[in-house]
């Protein structure tokens, strides 16, 4: 089955650029309009790029031909860093569900019978207390203050991960207007407020495998954090 294509560190950086080049409006979205379970896009980081000294030089592998890999993250980290991921999806879809009008009741139910249930509602629980402006915004910053305190990474070094994370947002969000069978261009006009090319190819990847939605989203953060995790 098709999948994903892993990104070099040179690629990476590249795209990260692309992203921070400009600054799009924040999206004004009906949750209502698109028929599934959105939210609204904003700017990719707003960091500068790192410093592309040292980083790999890729072929159309995405594997380095042989010049130092730039290494961003410990394995410990990387580690740390996934399960944030995983934290902030809940963040995500519970403001989604929210902002939507599910009672918490329902919304806590969803994840009754999934590993680690009392966890799960928790964040439930801190999303329907939280007054939330932005959910896409809402959900960077949960990773990022999860990242800080569990994972123990430096806001200073939070620029590349909290990218990635973002790449599979986009994966996510994309795959339900796939999964809803929505035209491409329909999840084209969704994240019309990016400009960078890089969600153009993902919002095509994902509607060209036919991998699950959550093989999608570990594909895109996985593939994005292999080359700068070391």
């Amino acid at each position: 089955m098709p999948g994903l294509r892993l990104l070099s560190a040179a690629t990476l950086i590249a795209l990260l650029t692309a992203c921070t080049a400009s600054n799009p409006p924040r999206a004004d979205v009906d949750p209502d309009a698109a028929g599934v379970e959105t939210t609204e896009p904003s700017p990719a980081p707003e960091a500068s790029a790192p410093d592309e000294t040292g980083a790999t030089q890729a072929g159309d592998n995405g594997q380095g031909q042989g010049a130092a890999q730039q290494i961003f993250y410990t394995q410990a980290e990387y580690e740390g860093m996934t399960r944030c991921v995983e934290m902030a999806d809940i963040s995500m879809h519970s403001a989604i569900r929210k902002r939507g009008g599910m009672a918490l009741t329902d919304a806590k139910n969803i994840y009754r019978t999934q590993p680690d249930p009392e966890m799960r509602m928790a964040i439930v629980e801190q999303v329907y207390g939280d007054r939330i402006q932005n959910t896409w915004d809402y959900t960077v910053r949960h990773f990022q203050r999860c990242a800080i305190t569990t994972a123990q990474v430096p806001q200073e070094r939070l620029q590349m991960a909290s990218y990635c994370m973002q790449r599979q947002m986009i994966g996510d969000l994309s795959y339900s207007f796939k999964a809803s069978e929505r035209p491409v261009s329909d999840a084209y006009a969704y994240f019309a407020n990016f400009k960078s090319p890089v969600v153009k190819q993902i919002i095509d990847a994902v509607y060209a495998t036919d991998v699950s939605k959550e093989e999608v989203k570990a594909q895109l953060w996985t593939g994005c954090m292999a080359p700068i995790t070391g």
